[in-house]
């Protein structure tokens, strides 16, 4: 098995590297999100350019404040869209300022935007 190991090395060194940055990653958000439960719909959207879109995000915290939108493209890492420190308020992010955010109270947010086009094709989160 050493050998199996050793002759392989490289290769799960560099595996374990991704998997750290993978985890280390994911540990970040639940942290960010300390046992909050997100909702966030619709889960997946089709729309056709010039169409609208609207997407609704729920938690359950009322002590967890912050509300961040990130779009993430094919590809790419997730980028931070809008950032919200309370209901009302909303910061948006250089290159995403056609979109709108709603947010009446703490527990619910809505990211929306008048006419998709193909520039928009991508995932969106809330946290």
């Amino acid at each position: 098995m050493a050998a199996y190991y050793s002759m392989y090395e490289d290769r799960m060194e560099l595996t374990n590297k991704q998997v750290y940055g993978t985890i280390t990653w994911q540990l970040t958000i639940a942290g960010l999100c300390q046992g909050v439960v997100v909702d966030q719909k619709p889960k997946l959207m089709i729309v056709k350019v010039g169409d609208p879109v609207k997407f609704a995000c729920r938690h359950d915290d009322g002590s967890y404040i912050p509300a961040l939108w990130y779009q993430q493209k094919p590809g790419q890492g997730m980028k931070l869209m809008v950032y919200s420190a309370g209901a009302a308020m909303g910061d948006t992010e250089k290159g995403f300022t056609s979109w709108r955010l709603d947010r009446p109270d703490v527990l619910e947010s809505s990211l929306s935007l008048e006419s998709a086009g193909s520039a928009e094709a991508a995932g969106y989160f809330c946290a």
